[in-house]
């Protein structure tokens, strides 16, 4: 016979804790739980065996086990912290780990067998180990580096990128990559609250360069670099000689100008513009959403 979402809940125990009364899901057989931690925080524990498990054949059945923090509020809990620490319980998700035999109303671990209680304190122990001083050590250093250093230096990155940007094409663009982010994950919002509130451009003003318009900061960017090269040549005790016959041949010195500078002008900017629109905001992506594993 079916287990029943009481019967499912009783198997576990939480007069020693400090937990809320269990609330039974509507969508599988389950409950949701709080655990108040006494300074207006708590975390909310579901476990249970969904729908989709339960319609299939088998008895071994796979638990879908979660754990968030968050702050309790007067209309209720939220389950992100308005600020983040290292030092707080980490959400967690258990879906490929524990099992219910419906047959012999047995947990499993993998192949082993498990009581309820030891799944909760197992749970428990990994949602809490950051807050431990040295058994959490390690894992408080790998979130600090997935969580906030290197996000931190991707968005540094990205800014001097943006500020690179400008300084070749005069192309100025608002240094908000989680406006990008949200564009690039979310297509439908990628419309004019996005791309013309969010995202601003700066049309770059055009200047004659030998009877080409170009853009002013191209034809500038363009001119330092090439200065640069010739004090480089010019200082070094080293004469090479490609540079000497390229300064003296008219022809040669010309198609130089022409294809570096169309080099500068159109592919670096737009280099740099992919960047910026793709690759720095899936680069955040991918480490805000890395899956870090506690064991």
């Amino acid at each position: 016979m079916p287990i029943t979402a009481i019967e499912f809940r009783e198997k576990f125990d939480f007069t020693s804790q400090d937990f809320s009364n269990p609330i039974e899901w509507t969508d599988g057989v389950g409950f949701s739980i709080l655990k108040d931690y006494g300074d207006g925080h708590v975390s909310l524990y579901k476990i249970g065996i969904s729908n989709k498990e339960l319609n299939k054949n088998e008895p071994l059945k796979k638990l879908w086990i979660s754990v968030n923090y968050g702050e309790k509020l007067e209309g209720g809990v939220t389950l992100e912290p308005r600020k983040h620490s290292v030092w707080d319980p980490i959400n967690l998700d258990f879906k490929d780990e524990y099992y219910y035999n419906i047959d012999n109303h047995k947990f499993y671990r993998n192949d082993l067998e498990i009581d309820a209680q030891q799944i909760l304190a197992n749970v428990k122990n990994a949602h809490e180990l950051p807050t431990k001083m040295m058994p959490g050590l390690i894992l408080r250093l790998r979130l600090w580096c997935w969580r906030e250093a290197l996000p931190n230096l991707v968005i540094f990155a990205d800014k001097r990128i943006i500020d690179l940007l400008w300084l070749i094409s005069g192309e100025k663009i608002e240094p908000n990559i989680y406006d990008r982010l949200f564009g690039r994950r979310h297509p439908e919002y990628s419309n004019k609250s996005i791309n013309e509130k969010d995202i601003k451009f700066i049309e770059p003003k055009l200047m004659d360069f030998f009877g080409y318009k170009a853009k002013r900061w191209s034809v500038v960017f363009y001119c330092i670099i090439n200065l640069i090269i010739y004090a480089i040549y010019f200082f070094s005790p080293l004469r090479y000689q490609f540079l000497s016959k390229l300064i003296v041949n008219n022809f040669l010195a010309l198609c130089y100008i022409v294809v570096s500078f169309a080099i500068t002008e159109a592919l670096v900017p737009r280099f740099l513009m992919y960047i910026i629109m793709d690759t720095m905001p899936k680069l955040l992506e991918n480490l805000q959403f890395k899956i870090i594993k506690i064991k």
